[in-house]
This record gives structure tokens, C-alpha cells and sequence, in this order.
């Protein structure tokens, strides 16, 4: 590959080597298919990701108890976008790629046509409250199948620091605790508590999930089939990397519940944004 092609990493699969399941990943390579860019992805297994993102010069926004940085997938390095000494400047975060691709590269179409940016703010904050808190719990544990041998143990490690049980306590599928997350993704409710002995997951979270938002989507009438009417914007993408999140790492019950769910308007939307998933 070419050293001036824009270079995309994320988080690896066992799977096979286009298998990305990183939501957060998923966004960005849509936008970069949107909009027509050559790229090409550097694949990392969790033990590899603080040394690269450290030699690439990655940002950061949080740090651990210790004061060394928390790098997050994806991060975006495009040869063009150079600091004052030349030095390639990564752009880390799903949202600030597609801002920074529509400056740097305006065709076919913009991600943010003028006058959305701050409603698609608002309906980031309101998938991330009302569906990842929730879908979270129903995916914890099933990540584990998509990994590599080489990134189940920090994934383990990392995740058992947050919640303080072993991953298989937190929602096992097919347990009481299973089906009602579905229930509260699918239908919502008033206050969603995850009953997981731990100060950040007692936390109240207030979800409407998907049949709210079902509802809310069917305000544009004949207008879709994407969130802003006819034609497709970041706002999509948003949602379409959790749905195909979901389809990758808990497929069965995508594909027996999920995808059913609200006349099928969550396929739909899928089948919508098909010729930017890859």
C-alpha cells in the first residue's frame, strides 16, 4: 500500500480480516466509503494498541488511575493532514473524522449537510443514552467470540476492573437478566438499572430504545428511509454501527429477534446504508 493512502486502525477480529465488530470503527469506515476515499485499515489486537497509538503520536481525552493515556479505536491518519514539521496528525474519535472528511475531502456529499451538525449532536447523546447503555450489557461478554486469542485477556481484565464480576455474571445469554435487557432495548423504559454490583452500573440511566425511537423516525412519513428524510447522513451511520455491532456479535439474536423488531425498520435501515458497509 501506498504510504500517502489515509490509514484507518482499529480494533481486530478473529474473524476474517474485513470482520470489523467495533461500532465506533464501523462509523468510520462508512463515512470514508460515503465518501469515496481510498483508505486502508491497520487491524490491532488490544495488547498492541498503547504502544502504537504512542508511536503514531495518537490523542487522547481520558487516563487511567496511574496517569497513562486510554487510547480508543478508531484513529485516522491521512498523510495530507501534516503538523507544521510534517508530521502526520492522527485524528482520533468517529465524530471528528467525519467533521474532518467533510473539510478535506466535500464530494460525493456531505456528512453534515449545513444546518445539522447540532441536531445530529443531539441524536449522537440520544443513541448513546437511550441504546448503547443498554445494548452494552447483552454484548459484553459475547465480544469475547470475535476476539483474537491474542486480546481476550485484556478485554477480560479490562472489563471485570469496570464491573467487578467475571464476565460471565454480567448478562448471560438466556438468563432472566438476558431477556429483560432485550425487553428494555426493544420497548424501553422509565429508568434502566443494570444489576451489576458496581458504582457506575447503579447509575440511572433513562432509555427509550428502540420502539421510541421507531416512533420518533416515523414523524418523516414517506420522507426516509434515512433519519433526516431522504438523503443519508452521519446521523445514519450513528445508528447503523450499533445495529451491525449487533449483527456481529450476538447474529442469533439479530437474526431471530432484533432485525423483526418495529416492522423491520432496523433491516431496512441496514439494507439503507448497504453500499457504504464494508
Amino acid at each position: 500500500m501506498s504510504n500517502s493512502m489515509i490509514t484507518l486502525y482499529d480494533i481486530a477480529s478473529c474473524k476474517e480480516e474485513s470482520y470489523g465488530w467495533n461500532a465506533m470503527g464501523i462509523k468510520a469506515r462508512l463515512s470514508l466509503n460515503f465518501k469515496e476515499v481510498q483508505y486502508r485499515i491497520v487491524w490491532l489486537e488490544y495488547p498492541e494498541l498503547d504502544s502504537t497509538m504512542q508511536r503514531i503520536g495518537a490523542g487522547y481525552e481520558r487516563t487511567k488511575a496511574d496517569g497513562t493515556p486510554i487510547y480508543t479505536m478508531p484513529v485516522l491518519v491521512d498523510p495530507s493532514h501534516v503538523a507544521a514539521d510534517g508530521t502526520p496528525i492522527p485524528i482520533s474519535d468517529s465524530w471528528k473524522i467525519a467533521e474532518y472528511l467533510d473539510k478535506t475531502y466535500p464530494g460525493p456529499g456531505l456528512l453534515f449537510p449545513k444546518g445539522t451538525r447540532a441536531l445530529q449532536c443531539l441524536f449522537l447523546d440520544y443513541i448513546t443514552r437511550n441504546i448503547l447503555f443498554t445494548i452494552g450489557p447483552l454484548l459484553i461478554y459475547p465480544v469475547m467470540d470475535v476476539l483474537s486469542h491474542e486480546s481476550h485477556e485484556y478485554w477480560r481484565l479490562s472489563q471485570e476492573a469496570v464491573f467487578g464480576v467475571e464476565l460471565e455474571e454480567i448478562c448471560p445469554k438466556g438468563s432472566e437478566r438476558w431477556e429483560n435487557t432485550l425487553v428494555k432495548l426493544q420497548k424501553g423504559a422509565t429508568y434502566l438499572n443494570v444489576t451489576i454490583p458496581n458504582k457506575v452500573s447503579q447509575r440511572p440511566i433513562v432509555s427509550t430504545a428502540f420502539s421510541e425511537l421507531s416512533t420518533f423516525l416515523d414523524k418523516n412519513g414517506a420522507d426516509g428511509p434515512f433519519v433526516l428524510g431522504p438523503e443519508v447522513t452521519f446521523a445514519d451511520f450513528i445508528l447503523v454501527s450499533k445495529l451491525e455491532t449487533m449483527a456481529k456479535i450476538i447474529p442469533e439474536t439479530w437474526e431471530n429477534r432484533i432485525q423483526h423488531w418495529d416492522n423491520s425498520r432496523w433491516q431496512k435501515m441496514r439494507i439503507a446504508c448497504a453500499p457504504w458497509i464494508q
